[in-house]
């Protein structure tokens, strides 16, 4: 069965997220956070449903959007899909990427 795990740069974006929108809205906050949770937890199911990410060009590496927001994951095409960043879709990507910071 395939497993989802988060690294520390997913949950920081997430807890960035939650607490932006939390100045207008701790409802909503939880909500949205919810929902990109969410929407992870079907990758589970459905790990090859993402877009290649198209800035990488690694087959591993793919992208689901959840409002404005890009998940990006990598999937090892066996059992374990990783959240590696959760970013504004307006955002270009950092130079560098942790993909490997799972912890």
């Amino acid at each position: 069965m395939t497993r989802l795990v988060w690294a520390v740069t997913a949950q920081r974006d997430l807890k960035t997220i939650r607490d932006y929108i939390a100045k207008d809205s701790k409802v909503n906050a939880r909500r949205f956070v919810k929902r990109i949770k969410k929407s992870a937890t079907a990758l589970i199911r459905w790990p090859e449903s993402g877009s290649l990410l198209p800035e990488e060009g690694v087959p591993s590496l793919r992208e689901i959007f959840v409002g404005n927001y890009r998940v990006i994951y990598e999937f090892d095409g066996h059992e374990t899909v990783s959240i590696v960043r959760v970013i504004h879709g307006a955002r270009l990507l950092p130079e560098t990427m942790p993909y490997l910071d799972k912890n």
